[in-house]
């Protein structure tokens, strides 16, 4: 069992960096971009923000990372909160990103991305009623991009429930 799920870390840890596009490619500069667009910086802990990323393929050439149900996702980190487990499901998807600008609809979430049953050992996050995730603090935070493609981060204010 132990090696099944050292395994299964291994698979995910790889579907999280697969594809890696580097940012500058034919050697002109943001010839490959992506910025995350978000129509508010402030979110209730527990709820989230719909907003998009929008990439900028001045290669050429279409790109074809490899990815995870998605291209792209976005989590929000700060100093003191470092979710380690944003990389999703083990899984091999191959996705195109198309000359010139294309937008790739995101969702980010104010709320732990793992739970477990109270009693569980090593659990320091307790899910919610019907196994829904419980919500992060209230603080400040960087919404951060995990795909092929690297974007500066986002400010974004989690503020309590009220």
């Amino acid at each position: 069992m132990k090696l099944f799920v050292i395994l299964l870390a291994i698979l995910a840890a790889g579907c999280a960096r697969a594809g890696h596009v580097a940012p500058q490619l034919s050697g002109r500069p943001h010839a490959l971009s992506a910025r995350i667009v978000l129509p508010t910086r402030t979110v209730t802990a527990g709820s989230s923000i719909k907003g998009r990323v929008v990439v900028t393929n001045n290669t050429g050439r279409a790109i074809h990372p490899v990815g995870c149900l998605y291209l792209f996702s976005v989590y929000l980190a700060s100093r003191t909160f470092h979710p380690d487990d944003v990389g999703g499901p083990a899984c091999r998807q191959i996705f195109t990103i198309p000359v010139g600008v294309s937008t790739y609809r995101i969702s980010v979430g104010a709320i732990y991305h793992s739970c477990g049953k109270k009693g569980s050992p090593g659990t320091t996050h307790f899910c919610l009623p019907g196994g829904r995730m419980p919500p992060i603090p209230a603080g400040k935070y960087r919404a951060k991009l995990l795909g092929p493609v690297q974007a500066p981060p986002v400010p974004v204010r989690v503020i309590p429930r009220s």
